[in-house]
């Protein structure tokens, strides 16, 4: 693919990834009584950003001596969910500062995110001149268009459905064997073509720690049942997982919270709230008229 940077723009290879660090000094020799570093990864586009700072954390206190989280707290950057964490550690005992903001933006690898981390460090507790200056950065970051999520604001407030989004009842299928995947955090409902392709694709994990809830194709609950456990502690591995029929009187259904949903991610006819809710409909009224259903 091409490849831009501010001096130049080359051909990149198939299968390299991109892991750029850019770091910002005041000194070139020597100490530096503040610095930036601004650093790239890629994680599956399943893992939530609360996921992936409990995880960084996790590592951390395990790579780095004395390690210390001082205080978090959520941020945005250029309307972007962010994750701010304060935190100590000993530098061949020495004390060091850091302060990090870390967001999920769009990566060129399919079924992926990029993490978006800006660090700044400082060899002792940080003045008031270098906060500002760490939260000058964060407020003057624009992401590329190329690197947007469409979803960005899901979190903040309901998309809006253009008339061009809307579907016809004729166009929505009567029988479908289609599993429903809620993302509860940032409320982006997935339409998965069946129950394999929605167990491969949503993460084991997060599914374990309540991050997502099931439905069927009629809008009713499913319940995760783990055929095979996850593992670890701080390096975990996923299990394995099947969806089977939720019979609990307070569970509520997916036609109960349509109006939660932020944005649909599936294809045509399944792509916008208003098509799933159609679906449903024709689902419910299918279902009083006595005729049977998959």
């Amino acid at each position: 693919m091409q490849y831009q940077t501010n001096e130049a723009t080359f051909t990149l290879p198939e299968g390299l990834r991109d892991k750029t660090v850019h770091m910002f000094v005041l000194n070139d020799d020597g100490p530096n009584d503040f610095s930036i570093v601004i650093s790239r990864s890629h994680v599956p586009d399943t893992e939530t950003l609360d996921e992936y700072v409990q995880r960084l954390k996790e590592e951390l206190s395990t790579a780095l001596p004395k390690f210390q989280v001082l205080d978090s707290a959520e941020c945005q950057y250029d309307g972007y969910p962010a994750m701010e964490l304060r935190y100590r550690w000993s530098n061949n005992g020495l004390p060091m500062f850091q302060h990090q903001a870390v967001a999920l933006i769009k990566s060129s690898e399919d079924q992926h995110h990029m993490v978006f981390m800006v660090t700044a460090t400082c060899p002792k507790l940080f003045s008031e001149k270098w906060d500002e200056a760490f939260a000058g950065v964060l407020s003057s970051i624009r992401i590329r268009d190329t690197h947007k999520l469409s979803h960005v604001n899901a979190a903040d407030e309901p998309l809006a459905v253009s008339p061009e989004e809307e579907a016809q009842p004729d166009d929505i299928p009567a029988n479908t064997p289609h599993v429903f995947a809620l993302a509860i955090r940032d409320r982006v409902l997935h339409v998965h073509e069946n129950e394999e392709q929605a167990c491969r694709r949503v993460n084991a994990l997060e599914v374990e720690d309540g991050m997502w809830a099931f439905f069927n194709s009629m809008g009713m609950p499913l319940q995760a049942e783990f055929t095979e456990p996850n593992t670890g502690k701080i390096w975990r591995s996923e299990g394995k997982y099947r969806l089977r029929s939720r019979s609990l009187p307070t569970t509520m259904s997916l036609r109960a919270c349509i109006h939660q949903i932020a944005k649909v991610v599936g294809s045509p006819p399944f792509d916008s709230v208003t098509a799933i809710q159609l679906h449903l409909d024709r689902q419910a009224g299918a279902l009083s008229a006595g005729v049977d259903r998959p």
